[in-house]
């Protein structure tokens, strides 16, 4: 999410099918292992435009994308899952498979520990390493701005971060390496990182609006 909408698996990327069937999983992901019911899901995915087929649509779509999750379980293995509840669908994923919600975490984790505690810098750098651009690029309308201000917001406030650990004003660089998606949503240290400062972010990145 912190990019495009993708499902990758070990080999390969599983297709998500047109826009609004992807919105419909970011719908899903954003509350992943919570029940999102079918009047939010078109919300987050119409707005105020929802045609009177958006209920309609929206079940065509989560039947294709159930489709596609079975085709990532049977690659990686995993148990991926859309369920219908009372209360709404449930995408069940782990947490840390979703970029969006491994980035808050690793925020979060920054923040508790102290502030000259070298651990600190690492996680930031981790959660920035999550990000492959705007997040949800291709996806229009209220909500997903609303999701792109919320994740640029504290994007910013971990490259600001860094500085009350020791890092340069100008530029700051982990060692000589990025984290890089590995198998599935895991990353790997590779290559390097020239992160430059908030000003650049701000006014250059396509992940701050």
């Amino acid at each position: 999410m912190l990019g495009s909408v993708e499902l990758s698996t070990a080999t390969h990327a599983v297709d998500l099918g047109p826009r609004k069937q992807q919105a419909v999983l970011a719908a899903l992901l954003v509350d992943a292992g919570r029940p999102v019911p079918i009047e939010k899901i078109i919300d987050r995915v119409w707005g105020d435009a929802a045609p009177t087929t958006a209920r309609g649509a929206v079940h065509s779509y989560i039947t294709r994308l159930r489709r596609a999750l079975a085709e990532a379980n049977a690659a990686d293995g995993d148990d991926l899952s859309v369920e219908y509840q009372s209360a709404g669908y449930v995408l069940h994923a782990p947490q840390d498979q979703v970029d969006l919600h491994r980035f808050r975490r690793l925020l979060d984790e920054a923040r508790a520990t102290r502030g000259d505690d070298p651990g600190r810098a690492e996680l930031l750098w981790q959660a920035l390493g999550l990000w492959r651009g705007q997040p949800l690029t291709g996806l229009t309308g209220a909500w997903a701005e609303a999701v792109r201000r919320e994740a640029s917001r504290r994007r910013l406030g971990a490259v600001l971060r860094p500085r009350a650990a020791g890092q340069p004003r100008g530029e700051a660089r982990p060692g000589n390496g990025q984290w890089r998606p590995g198998r599935g949503t895991g990353l790997h240290w590779h290559g390097k990182v020239d992160l430059r400062w908030a000003t650049t972010v701000a006014g250059g990145s396509p992940g701050v609006t």
